[in-house]
């Protein structure tokens, strides 16, 4: 029974993903420079030679869906270039794209590592002082940065 749901959901995407592309082939692509044709054209191979399950599929139409609701896609700093790894599947491709809602709101373990990982790298003093505090078990914690302005009064300084 729920492989008949799969099937049926696989269809589904799969007929999603024909009309996301034959969008992206009539209505975005004319309107791209020849550079940002032959990129758009790259993924578009790519992404219909995608056959996987339920949740590449899902990505696969997330990357179409990116590509028609964002005009300058391809001139834009993620995709102005085939990335090293284009030939990998598409989930090691995944952080090319926004993130959803829910990813938003549920980063992974290893997100939240780099999340802590840029904090202590931002602050003036790399993070020596909030290490030294106690980590808080339940709840969160504040840190508000001040630093002095660089600017002087100019009667300060005719004086």
């Amino acid at each position: 029974m729920a492989e008949s749901g799969d099937s049926s959901e696989i269809g589904q995407l799969d007929k999603d993903f024909q009309e996301l592309a034959k969008k992206l082939e009539t209505e975005f692509l004319p309107k791209l420079s020849y550079r940002e044709k032959l990129l758009a054209t790259e993924w578009l191979v790519k992404l219909r030679n995608t056959k996987g399950d339920i949740k590449e599929r899902k990505l696969r139409n997330r990357f179409t869906k990116h590509f028609l609701e964002t005009p300058k896609v391809f001139s834009g700093a993620k995709f102005k270039d085939l990335p090293a790894n284009f030939q990998d599947p598409l989930e090691q491709l995944r952080q090319l794209l926004p993130k959803t809602p829910d990813e938003a709101l549920n980063p992974t373990n290893e997100e939240k590592l780099t999340y802590i990982s840029e904090l202590f790298a931002n602050l003036p003093d790399r993070g020596q002082f909030l290490a030294s505090l106690p980590v808080p078990r339940a709840g969160s914690f504040y840190i508000l940065l001040t630093s002095p302005t660089q600017e002087t009064n100019k009667e300060e300084k005719k004086n």
